[in-house]
């Protein structure tokens, strides 16, 4: 099973502060966090069949070619990631926090496609060049978003920085969407979702009894994402290559107590 990495958030903070102790209020709290996203440093790529017959009754044949499609992985990006929470330390669970977040991660994708159609007929064995088309795809973006379900423990050292850690479930949607298409279309835009899920940790400095901010990392996982390149509606089925979905993020986080 492949991983893929998704965000986020933890709690930290901003703020507030005068003269404020260190002890836990508990209660519901908002974060949000912002962070460097790295994808899967494995490469996504496809080459298809330079020149392929696709067919054709009586005295017409259709070919199909492409140049080399490649796409590589898909290159360092960003992450955002908002959640609203619950603090348990005022429920007999000191350091435990709850919380439901959602993330958005925004990757670039480098690659291009070139492909070339043509139909011919013949008659008395000469042959006659009758339609034709030109396509090409240059670049494109790797789009996540997700709906995690969170819990943390932060571990009391009796200080204002607390390392903490934990992860959550959730949910998370894939879109795969070509930069620039010139002719007839040679992709469509790609989506899938499914099961999603994280790990991570870090420390947070507590600013006050309320206010906190938070450097972290996590790993995240979700479902790869299949692209099906068109070609023009001619070649069935459809060559489809992979987006791997694992991330990691470096992150910084803002909480508040609320």
């Amino acid at each position: 099973m492949r991983l893929k990495t998704t965000l986020l958030a933890s709690c930290v903070g901003a703020v507030g502060f005068a003269m404020a102790d260190t002890a836990e209020a508990g209660g519901f709290y908002g974060s949000v966090t912002g962070g460097y996203d790295l994808p899967s440093a494995k490469a996504m790529n496809a080459t298809f069949s330079n020149s392929t017959t696709l067919g054709g009754g009586g005295t017409s044949t259709f070919r199909f070619s492409t140049s080399a499609v490649h796409f590589e992985k898909a290159e360092n990006g960003f992450m955002v990631a908002v959640a609203l929470g619950y603090d348990l330390s005022d429920v007999g669970a000191p350091g435990l926090r709850v919380e439901l977040e959602g993330g958005y991660r925004h990757n670039n994708v480098q690659g291009g496609a070139r492909a070339y159609a043509y139909s011919s007929s013949h008659t008395a064995g000469t042959f006659y060049h009758s339609a034709s088309a030109t396509a090409t795809a240059t670049g494109g973006h790797l789009a996540v978003w997700s709906v995690l379900a969170n819990a943390w423990y932060e571990f009391d050292t009796g200080g204002s920085v607390r390392p903490y850690a934990g992860g959550g479930i959730g949910w998370a949607q894939s879109k795969f969407t070509i930069d620039q298409n010139y002719g007839p279309s040679l992709y469509r835009e790609s989506q899938g979702d499914g099961f999603a899920w994280q790990l991570g940790g870090g420390f947070n400095v507590h600013l006050s009894d309320r206010a906190s901010i938070g450097l972290g990392y996590r790993y995240f996982h979700a479902d790869d994402l299949t692209v099906a390149v068109t070609n023009f509606g001619l070649v069935h089925p459809a060559p489809t290559f992979k987006l791997d979905g694992v991330h990691q993020d470096v992150t910084l986080s803002l909480s508040y107590g609320l």
